[in-house]
C-alpha cells in the first residue's frame, strides 16, 4: 500500500504544469492546425519536392549524347581475347594475297600470249565478276584472313555482288542447303564464305570438322547478324582465270546471255494469254506482208510463208 501510493506521487510530480486552457488559446490552436492541411500549403510542398526530383534526374545526364561519325570501311566488331589472332582492323587493312604467283607456264601456254593486257598479279588478279546492275566487269582478288574478298562492291555503280551477277571459277555461289564440306588441310584457311548484303564485306566462314556454319556471324563493318540468310560462295580454283582473263570474260558473258534468254521463255511461256500471236497461224487472205514501198500485199490465198531446214 505504501509503495502504491510513492508512484502515484512521483508520476504527478514528474508531469509538467498544464497551461491556462482559455477560450482565446483554444481558437489559436484550432486555426494552426487547419492552416497546416490548407491546399496551397499543400501544393507548395508538393511542387516543391517534384522540381527538385527532376533537378537531380536531370542533372545526372544534362548533356546529349555524342555520335561519331565512323570514317568508310572501319570496323566495329571488337577484338577476341585469347584467341592470339591479330584484330580485325589490321586483318583488314592487309593485303596479302591468298593465292600463289603465277606461274610464267601458264602465260606461255596461251594461245595468244601476247594479246594479254594485263602482265602482272596484281592487275590480273584471281577472277571476275560481272555486275548485274551495269554490267560492269570488276576484278576479284583473295586475301588471307577473315575477309577473303574484302567489299565486294561494283566499282562503277557500287552495287553489291548479288546472286544474278556472274562470277568466276573463284567466287562460285553455293545452295543454302550445302553445309558439308571436306576439312581443309592443317595451316589452310577454309574456302567458304558469305557476303554481307547490306555494306558487302566478305566474311570468312567457319567450320567444325566437316560442317560449315554460317549461322551468328555479326558483320564487322555495320553490325546485322547473319542468320543464315547471306548469300554463300565457294572460293574455288583461280587459274583458268589466269591463264587466259579474255576467255573467261567471254564465257562470262556467254552465260550471262545464255541465263537472259532462259528467263525470257519462262516469262512467254508464264504468259501465253498476252503474247501476240505468231504470223505463221496466219491463212489465206489473212496473210498480209509489206512491199518496199510499205504497201500492203495480200497473200491471194497463197499459204504464209514458213522456214524449212531443206532450204
Amino acid at each position: 500500500m505504501i509503495t502504491r501510493c510513492t508512484l502515484i506521487i512521483t508520476s504527478t510530480a514528474a508531469s509538467p504544469p498544464q497551461p491556462c486552457s482559455s477560450p482565446h488559446h483554444i481558437m489559436r490552436d484550432l486555426d494552426r492546425k487547419s492552416n497546416v492541411l490548407h491546399a496551397k500549403r499543400l501544393s507548395l510542398a508538393v511542387t516543391s519536392r517534384l522540381s527538385s526530383f527532376f533537378e537531380k534526374a536531370d542533372t545526372t545526364d544534362t548533356s546529349p549524347p555524342s555520335k561519331s561519325r565512323t570514317t568508310p570501311h572501319r570496323l566495329t566488331k571488337p577484338q577476341r581475347t585469347g584467341s592470339g589472332l591479330p584484330i580485325l582492323q589490321e586483318d583488314f587493312d592487309s593485303r596479302i594475297l591468298a593465292e600463289l604467283p603465277t606461274e610464267p607456264d601458264l602465260i606461255e601456254d596461251n594461245d595468244y600470249p601476247n594479246l594479254r593486257a594485263l602482265r602482272t598479279d596484281e592487275d590480273i588478279g584471281d577472277g571476275l565478276w560481272l555486275c548485274s546492275h551495269c554490267r560492269h566487269e570488276n576484278i576479284l582478288r583473295h586475301y588471307k584472313g577473315a575477309f577473303p574478298f574484302k567489299h565486294v562492291r561494283c566499282n562503277r555503280c557500287n552495287h553489291i555482288i548479288c546472286s544474278y551477277c556472274h562470277t568466276s571459277a573463284i567466287l562460285s555461289p553455293i545452295p543454302y542447303g550445302m553445309i558439308h564440306a571436306r576439312t581443309p588441310h592443317v595451316g589452310c584457311e577454309v574456302r567458304y564464305c558469305h557476303i554481307c548484303p547490306t555494306c558487302g564485306l566478305s566474311h570468312r566462314a567457319e567450320q567444325e570438322g566437316a560442317t560449315l556454319d554460317f549461322y551468328g556471324a555479326k558483320c564487322a563493318d555495320c553490325g546485322i547478324t547473319s542468320w543464315g540468310d547471306w548469300p554463300r560462295y565457294h572460293i574455288g580454283n583461280h587459274e583458268p582465270y589466269r591463264r587466259d582473263p579474255d576467255a573467261t570474260f567471254a564465257a562470262l558473258v556467254d552465260q550471262r546471255a545464255a541465263d537472259a534468254s532462259r528467263l525470257a521463255f519462262q516469262w512467254v511461256i508464264a504468259n501465253v494469254e498476252s503474247r501476240p500471236a505468231s504470223l505463221l497461224g496466219y491463212t489465206g487472205s489473212d496473210f498480209t506482208v509489206r512491199g518496199a514501198d510499205n504497201e500492203s500485199i495480200q497473200s491471194g490465198g497463197m499459204e504464209p510463208l514458213a522456214w524449212s531446214p531443206c532450204g
